[in-house]
């Protein structure tokens, strides 16, 4: 691109648009680059990059895909869930779960759910128009400490896995109403 344009995404296509940098204002029309061009689940994340010499590198939008135990030999040994489009993927500490931030494509956002490996239960732990994404299991497995994006600085929050009801902040961003 070259200077004084502004790269965007929106609507999962990334467009060029005029930028005045002084006046801090986008002028002119919006040219589209590209479409179907992968944004993580949060706001303001999307997959792209562009070079001091104007080339742009992007990554397509993932589809759904499917979750499966494999062995060692490469063997499938099972399925998790239906195809969806994921991201964060964790393995409890014994091995025995598997925590998943699964897109919600009615807002936009992510859940968090758990799987059981041996026998592909799942249960969903988040769910609405907050974004939660990136767990982390503690060391024994018994809660996950996870990303949650209300549309600014990210906070992160815990819950007792298996407990509904169990989540609470544990750092909030200062400045956020």
């Amino acid at each position: 691109a070259e200077p004084g344009y502004l790269i965007y995404v929106r609507d999962n296509a990334l467009f060029a648009q005029p930028f005045d940098a002084k006046k801090a204002a986008l002028s002119g029309e919006p040219t589209l680059l590209a479409e179907n061009v992968h944004h993580f689940f949060g706001p303001g994340h999307a997959a792209f990059s562009v070079s001091q010499t104007g080339v742009i590198a992007y990554q397509a939008a993932e589809t759904p895909v499917r979750l499966v135990w494999l062995d060692r030999q490469g063997k499938e040994l099972g399925v998790l869930g239906q195809p969806a489009v994921v991201d964060f993927v964790r393995i409890s500490p014994s091995g025995n779960r598997i925590a998943v931030a699964v897109e919600d494509s009615r807002f936009g956002t992510s859940d968090l759910w758990v799987f059981e490996a041996a026998s592909g239960a799942s249960t969903r732990l988040t769910s609405g128009q907050i974004d939660e994404s990136a767990p982390v299991w503690t060391p024994d497995g018994a809660r996950l400490f996870f990303r949650v994006d209300d549309k600014g600085p990210p906070d992160i929050d815990q819950m007792v896995v298996g407990s509904p009801g169990s989540e609470r902040a544990l750092l909030i961003q200062p400045g956020v109403q």
